[in-house]
C-alpha cells in the first residue's frame, strides 16, 4: 500500500469549537478550494459528514477516546456506533479511515485504557464488517512519545537535514526492532505555529508558513522522496490544521497551527499543491522571537506602593 498509492497531499482538519462556529457547508467549500484531496476528523460529527456528502474528499473519522474501555467489552455497542456514524453517509461520504481513540498509549493518558485498544479496534473492524464495510481501514494515531528516549535520533549513519525525517526514522527503527521492519507508516499531523507566547521561541507567521510551505513540497514531489530509512517511498501525511481554534485553551500555540482563521480568511498563503514557488508567495513579517525572552515573566509589585 505504501509504495502504491498516489502521493496527494493530506489536511487536517480539527472540528474544534471555533470550527463549530462556522457552516459546515462554507467549510466544505474551503477545502475543496484548498485543494485538500483527504480530511481528518476528531470525531465523527453528522452535520460534517453530511456536508462532505458527494465530495472528492476522502474523510477520516475517530472513535472518541472515552469509548474505548466500553466498545473493547461491548460489541452491540460497536455495531451502533458505526450504524449510527458511518452507515448514514457511507459511501456517498468517503469514509476510508475510522481511527480508534486519539494517542491513547501517551505518558499523559489514562493508563487503564492501554489494554482495551487493540480489543476496541477489533470491534470496531467486525463491526464496519458486520454492516457490509470491507474498505474502511481502521488504525489508532499514537504520539512520538510511544517511543523509547534511547531510539532516538536513530544511530544509523543516516544524514539528516531536519527533525521530521529524524522523527520518521526513530519510529522506523523502533518498529523494525520489535520484528515489524515494513509496516506502512502515515504521519497523522504535522505543522508549525504562527505564534505564541512570549516564551514560546520560534513561533511565528515565517518559521509556520516556511515549515508547511517545504513539508507541502516533499509530500507532494515527484518522484516521491521518502526518507533516509525509506528513499523514494511515499509518506502519507496529515496538515495541521484547517483552523485557528480560537477558544481552545493551553498556551497560545495551541490556538494558532491554523491555516485559517475562524472567519476563512489565510493566515499566510499556502498551495497544497507544492507547485507554487517561494518568490510567487507575499513576502512574511520578520521574526523577532528567535532568542530567549530576557525580560520579567511574572509581575513585579514595586517598592513604593500606594494601596487604595
Amino acid at each position: 500500500m505504501e509504495l502504491g498509492l498516489a502521493p496527494l497531499l493530506l489536511l487536517c482538519f480539527f472540528l474544534s469549537i471555533s470550527t463549530r462556529q462556522q457552516s459546515t457547508n462554507s467549510t466544505t467549500i474551503r477545502l475543496q478550494k484548498l485543494k485538500a484531496k483527504r480530511v481528518k476528523l476528531y470525531d465523527a460529527t453528522p452535520k460534517i459528514l453530511e456536508a462532505l456528502r458527494n465530495t472528492d474528499i476522502e474523510v477520516c473519522i475517530m472513535v472518541p477516546n472515552d469509548l474505548i474501555n466500553n466498545i473493547s467489552s461491548n460489541q452491540t455497542l460497536a455495531n451502533q456506533w458505526v450504524h449510527d456514524m458511518v452507515v448514514p453517509f457511507y459511501p456517498q461520504t468517503l469514509i476510508r479511515f475510522l481511527l480508534v481513540g486519539n494517542e491513547i498509549l501517551s505518558g499523559w493518558q489514562d493508563k487503564s485504557v492501554y489494554p482495551n485498544l487493540v480489543p476496541a479496534m477489533r470491534k470496531m473492524k467486525l463491526a464496519l464488517k458486520t454492516h457490509g464495510i470491507t474498505k474502511v481501514k481502521v488504525g489508532t494515531p499514537s504520539a512520538t512519545d510511544v517511543l523509547d528516549s534511547i531510539a532516538f535520533p536513530p544511530s544509523n549513519g543516516l544524514t539528516y537535514h531536519n527533525l521530521f525525517g529524524q522523527m520518521v526514522d526513530t519510529l522506523i527503527f523502533a518498529m523494525k526492532l520489535l520484528g515489524y521492519p515494513d509496516i506502512p507508516i502515515w504521519i497523522a499531523e504535522t505543522g508549525w505555529p504562527s505564534t505564541g507566547d512570549y516564551d514560546q521561541i520560534g513561533a511565528n507567521l515565517q518559521h509556520a508558513a516556511t515549515y508547511k510551505r517545504n513539508v507541502i513540497k516533499k509530500f507532494t514531489a515527484k518522484p516521491p522522496v521518502g526518507k533516509p530509512a525509506r528513499p523514494g517511498v511515499v509518506l502519507p501525511s496529515f496538515i495541521f490544521a484547517l483552523y485557528n481554534e480560537n477558544t481552545k485553551p493551553g498556551q497560545t500555540t495551541e490556538r494558532n497551527f491554523g491555516l485559517l482563521w475562524p472567519n476563512g480568511l489565510h493566515v499566510y498563503e499556502i498551495d497544497l499543491t507544492g507547485k507554487t514557488p517561494e518568490s510567487e508567495f507575499k513576502a512574511l513579517p520578520p521574526t523577532n522571537d528567535n532568542k530567549a525572552y530576557l525580560g520579567p515573566i511574572w509581575c513585579v509589585v514595586k517598592e513604593v506602593l500606594t494601596i487604595l
